[in-house]
């Protein structure tokens, strides 16, 4: 319990998916045991087609993350949000992406006041809009997924100041 299993979209041999494009029953397993489940967008490490058919049956990341280095970041994975955004796409609501870049993570952390908002707390806050437009995604291997909306950054606050603000889009927007 409490390990993180990271790149759990992956093609390879011995991932998620089964020949019949079942999950493997090793994979339930270890999150019945409570193995903690983690995207780990990169490269080869993960397959649109993978991730729906395991989001389709069920079996959603418990951390969001990005794996970003400097062969990736463009166009595949950018930041957290731009990742989150089309783990969403694949079929996470909302609510379950957030906990999935916030609590869930501060929790395997074991330090969950990381993601806690209280008085007398270091006010670390981040303001999220959630734009709805069309949002063509791509993966390592060419395959595009196509979102309906993505989570973009308005106002990031760290100690109770702002350190960043962007201004809002005239796109019809939810909050996050």
């Amino acid at each position: 319990p409490g390990d993180i299993l990271t790149h759990i979209y992956h093609p390879s041999p011995g991932g998620l998916l089964d020949r019949q494009g079942k999950i493997r029953a090793e994979y339930r397993e270890a999150r019945e045991r409570g193995v903690l489940m983690e995207v780990g967008l990169d490269r080869w490490h993960t397959d649109f087609e993978v991730m729906k058919r395991g989001m389709g049956q069920g079996f959603c990341p418990d951390i969001i993350s990005t794996d970003v280095t400097r062969f990736n970041v463009e166009p595949l994975v950018r930041d957290v949000l731009f990742t989150a955004s089309k783990v969403m796409a694949a079929g996470l609501p909302l609510p379950e992406a957030l906990a999935a870049m916030t609590l869930n993570p501060a929790r395997a952390m074991r330090r969950p006041e990381l993601a806690e908002l209280k008085e007398g707390g270091p006010a670390n806050i981040t303001v999220l809009e959630l734009l709805k437009e069309e949002v063509p995604f791509v993966d390592f291997f060419g395959q595009t997924m196509k979102g309906k909306e993505r989570l973009v950054c308005r106002w990031l606050i760290n100690k109770g100041k702002v350190v960043k603000e962007t201004p809002a889009t005239t796109k019809k927007t939810q909050s996050a």
